[in-house]
């Protein structure tokens, strides 16, 4: 359980290692300021959610809100160029899927790219403003990476 809902930054580099035998890290861990327990990313997992900090999701998801709200409200927000990347959302837990057809909804000139080896299709009436990629996280990222640079220069 965890001693608070606060969120802070993890150290730019967490120096860890993946044992090749249990796939496990090597190394330390970060730990929670307040407590000292081995700190868990702040990521909504499912299954044993027990411990995810309701608190800081809801503003998460509150920050999210106003956001798109401020898209909406600008004039010509025909024009906004907005890109949906998802990665590996698939169709068991589709909340990430549903809620890009959402943004589909509210702004015509969104556009979208979906990652997964498997689950890549996206709804008819879409395929004009999406693009599907068919393969491993890592794989498209790199691929995506190597034609910005291509077109744009250097990437930091």
């Amino acid at each position: 359980v965890p001693c608070g809902p606060e969120a802070w930054p993890a150290p730019a580099s967490l120096d860890l290692e993946e044992d090749e035998t249990t796939h496990r890290a090597k190394g330390d861990l970060p730990k929670c300021p307040g407590c000292g327990a081995i700190a868990r990313p702040v990521v909504k997992m499912f299954g044993d959610d027990n411990e995810f900090s309701q608190v800081h999701l809801n503003e998460q998801v509150a920050r999210y809100d106003r956001w798109l709200e401020g898209l909406e409200a600008r004039a010509h927000k025909e024009f906004i160029n907005i890109v949906c990347l998802e990665i590996g959302c698939g169709k068991v837990v589709p909340t990430v899927r549903n809620h890009m057809e959402l943004v589909d909804a509210r702004f015509a000139s969104a556009r979208f790219v979906r990652i997964n080896p498997e689950d890549f299709e996206f709804p008819p009436g879409m395929e004009d403003r999406a693009v599907s990629l068919p393969m491993g996280a890592l794989a498209a990222l790199g691929r995506i990476q190597e034609k910005l640079q291509g077109s744009v220069g250097r990437l930091c």
